[in-house]
């Protein structure tokens, strides 16, 4: 994509942005929208290409392994994305992990957390995993008071 193209691009948002209603109720389920297509083209179009770049790194120690999982959550992370567990459905993370002390029992594993916060670890392979990209869902906070979609208390 040239300098020109990206500007380009950046107008026709810029375009559309400046074209969604005044009123914020109004305005954040269109972008929500927006934001969930966009994110889910985004998935769909670096998953393979991530899946090939990942398979070529090294990975046959738990040190290589574990470097690759955290390298890989970090990218992720940085786009919005992770990766849906082939189990479950639910949002995951690559993680290494070992039985033992020797190289030749780690393995890679996918994790997730549960509705209350626990660890759910439901996929495990000695090769690296062939998965999905999508969306990494909204962090939930622990101190929010307002209903999903719901106005704060007028002042």
């Amino acid at each position: 994509m040239t300098e020109g193209d990206k500007e380009k691009w950046l107008r026709e948002l810029r375009s559309r942005l400046a074209a969604l209603p005044r009123d914020f109720a109004d305005a954040k389920p269109i972008v929500e929208a927006m934001s969930r297509a966009f994110h889910r083209e985004i998935a769909e179009t670096l998953g393979p290409k991530l899946g090939v770049y990942l398979k070529t790194a090294p990975q046959a120690t738990y040190e290589q392994r574990k470097l690759l999982s955290s390298w890989c959550n970090h990218e992720l992370h940085s786009l919005h994305l992770c990766i849906r567990c082939p189990k479950t459905g639910r949002a995951s993370i690559l993680v290494a992990d070992i039985r033992g002390n020797a190289d030749d029992t780690s393995r890679f594993r996918l994790q997730s957390r549960g509705e209350q916060g626990q660890t759910i670890r439901t996929y495990s392979s000695k090769e690296l995993p062939h998965f999905e990209l999508i969306e990494d869902p909204p962090r939930r906070e622990g101190a929010s008071r307002w209903p999903r979609g719901g106005r704060p208390p007028a002042r």
